[in-house]
């Protein structure tokens, strides 16, 4: 194809929203619409390959595959091999564990299906995933598979003007199902080709429909109209909006009105720097995202200039000595058996391969210091339903069912006793406690039944912190229904609640759960409010794995996986109901030591899971702490006034 500065020009203005995001998502808060501008170019440039060389009878399915695997491969090689010798110099196990599968699954192009699977609720934050940015190269590379074989079937069985009307009409199909998905399962619609097809098509749409248009001010009209739709997208949209769904239409048709109008000479498409932008999109693309993690881990994120520098850099780099170059003749196969890439790339696939099905290589590693960091591994687990606790987490228990009654039956505490008039209620950070409740209720005499699921906090409202797609959400209307009849029924005298309450602040609910304990207060319940644990990274666990593995002293620091933040939401809880009668708060220091960590057979400990939750072992730890505080005093008091009661 003949150059084109306009689809240069998108592929700048694409690649810079989206790197602004990423950075510094102030300057651009829609730029990860910058992909979905991607997909448009890339649905146009296939569809004017693909139909034209059908039409001429000279379409080849391998020379196409291998002009695709000669544009896409050697620069994600390059940064793959770069990314794994990094990985063995400087990530704990358990991170190049990680690396290695997202490795695989980015050159075996699957890595949007693969994240689609990890979008769970103790999943890896995505700033800690080096290679998250390769699930849209996954969404084209299997468009470029699928597309071209559906086109010549059809074509060759009703001809080109059938395939035409085939593609407008999966077009509009397409994007029905996305507005429906976004809703339903808005990580499938996020990540899936199924629901981005619509994109990729509305590109094919510009070559179906494109027809020379010759007034000079319609053309004028298309450029500043589709410029005004992506620029109104990367300003004003967020991260909040549904994606991709109908918010997604200006800067999808904003790329597709710029692309028909084939203005060639405008200024700004024929600038130097626009110009070489474009050209090192894909690999700017390709590196900006490792450095964004880097400068994240590291708690560099003010340093946001220099990063997207330093990508452009790179970009630029990678452009030149490895993206440019041809390492095959397209057509030939005997040409790619001769080739480095190839023998390059499978010895990259079969090692990542190998780094995750070894634990990141954990045998590189003295044996008694595995056998340690095994042993004690075993217990950094977060308590549910599936390691005897009653956290009911649809994410650790594949198969969970909603119980659409009440909440499934879960006690805690001295099994043989009778039933206490106690309840212990909330989120997941009420079913991390649940060891330390359970050998505090054991220590007290007592059997409590305990209530909590995913973003479920403590209200009688429907609001939720986590997405009304997930299972979790009618579970938690389930819980909350149960606990409204408990207390109405003056069923309990104690309740015990827990949440994230830095969350439930920031989403403005945290009067719900203030009117919720003045509630039960009003009714003659005595209300135990927990505190959210001190938040840390989550390369803290991985931190504390390398101190095992490579450091015979003292040296763990958790407190340099410290996140500074201020409990703003357990002391918004305080402020409310600080006057109210019957409620204890336990405060974290009645909890946790100052230092972060413990001792277990002599070894240090942390507490935390992922840097927000506390482990199973961690939970268990705390019980010996609080039970010199005087906070238990006042809670084994409150059992005991109740049972002479």
């Amino acid at each position: 194809m003949n150059y084109r500065s306009d689809i240069n020009g998108l592929r700048a203005i694409a690649v810079c929203s989206v790197v602004l995001f990423h950075f510094n998502e102030v300057l651009a808060p829609g730029g990860f619409a910058g992909v979905d501008i991607f997909f448009v170019i890339s649905g146009y440039l296939m569809t004017t390959i693909i139909f034209s060389k059908i039409e001429s009878g000279r379409f080849s399915l391998i020379d196409f595959y291998l002009r695709r695997a000669n544009r896409i491969i050697p620069a994600l090689l390059a940064l793959c091999c770069v990314l794994l010798l990094f990985g063995w110099l400087a990530l704990a196990p358990m991170e190049y564990e990680t690396l290695g599968k997202h490795i695989f699954s980015s050159l075996g192009f699957i890595s949007n299906i693969i994240y689609f699977r990890e979008a769970g609720y103790f999943d890896l934050e995505s700033k800690g995933k080096w290679l998250l940015h390769t699930w849209s190269l996954s969404v084209e590379w299997q468009f470029y598979i699928i597309y071209p074989i559906i086109c010549m079937a059809i074509a060759r069985l009703f001809g080109l003007r059938f395939l035409k009307a085939c593609c407008c009409a999966l077009l509009a199909i397409g994007f029905l199902y996305c507005s429906y998905k976004v809703w339903d399962k808005p990580s499938l619609a996020y990540y899936s080709l199924i629901t981005r097809a619509w994109e990729l098509l509305a590109g094919a749409g510009v070559f179906i429909f494109s027809k020379e248009i010759k007034c000079k001010d319609i053309r004028f009209a298309f450029v500043t109209g589709g410029m005004l739709a992506i620029l109104g997208s990367i300003a004003f949209i967020d991260k909040t909006y549904p994606w991709p769904s109908i918010y997604s239409i200006p800067a999808v048709f904003g790329a597709c009105m710029i692309m028909m109008a084939n203005v060639q000479e405008n200024i700004l498409f024929r600038s130097k720097i626009v110009t070489y932008l474009g050209k090192w999109s894909y690999s700017i693309y390709l590196w900006h995202w490792p450095i964004v993690v880097y400068f994240h881990i590291n708690g560099k994120e003010q340093w946001w200039g220099a990063g997207i520098l330093a990508s452009i850099v790179l970009g630029g780099l990678s452009y030149k000595y490895v993206e440019s170059k041809n390492y095959f003749d397209a057509g030939s196969i005997k040409s790619v058996l001769r080739s480095k890439v190839l023998y390059l790339a499978t010895a990259v696939l079969v090692g990542s391969y190998y780094i995750f099905n070894s634990g990141g290589v954990l045998n590189r590693y003295p044996t008694e210091a595995v056998a340690l960091w095994e042993d004690i591994s075993k217990e950094i687990k977060m308590p549910h339903v599936g390691n005897g606790f009653c956290f009911y987490s649809f994410n650790d228990k594949a198969g969970l069912p909603v119980t659409l009654i009440d909440p499934p039956p879960c006690f805690i505490g001295v099994e043989q006793s009778s039933l206490s008039r106690a309840l212990a209620f909330g989120d997941s950070f009420l079913g991390q406690y649940d060891p330390f409740l359970n050998n505090l209720f054991k220590d007290l005499g007592v059997r409590v039944q305990s209530v909590s699921t995913n973003w479920c906090f403590p209200s009688f409202e429907d609001d939720f912190t986590g997405p009304e797609t997930h299972p979790s959400y009618e579970q938690c209307l389930v819980n909350r229904r149960f606990l409204r009849q408990i207390i109405d029924g003056r069923k309990i005298d104690k309740l015990f609640l827990a949440g994230s309450w830095n969350s439930v602040y920031k989403a403005g609910y945290i009067g719900q759960v203030a009117e919720l304990i003045k509630e039960a207060s009003s009714v003659g319940v005595s209300v135990v409010v927990l505190p959210a644990p001190q938040p840390y990274t989550s390369q803290a666990i991985a931190g504390y794995q390398k101190y095992i593995l490579e450091s015979n002293n003292e040296s763990f620091d958790i407190t340099e996986f410290e996140k500074l933040l201020a409990d703003v939401g357990g002391d918004a809880l305080s402020a409310q109901v600080g006057t109210t009668s019957n409620v204890t708060f336990i405060n974290r220091e009645d909890l946790f030591a100052g230092s972060g960590v413990f001792r277990k057979g002599g070894i240090l400990v942390p507490y935390t899971l992922d840097g927000s939750h506390i482990s199973l072992v961690g939970a268990e730890a705390i019980y010996s702490h609080f039970s010199r505080t005087k906070t238990y005093v006042e809670i084994k008091q409150m059992f005991e006034s109740v049972a002479t009661k």
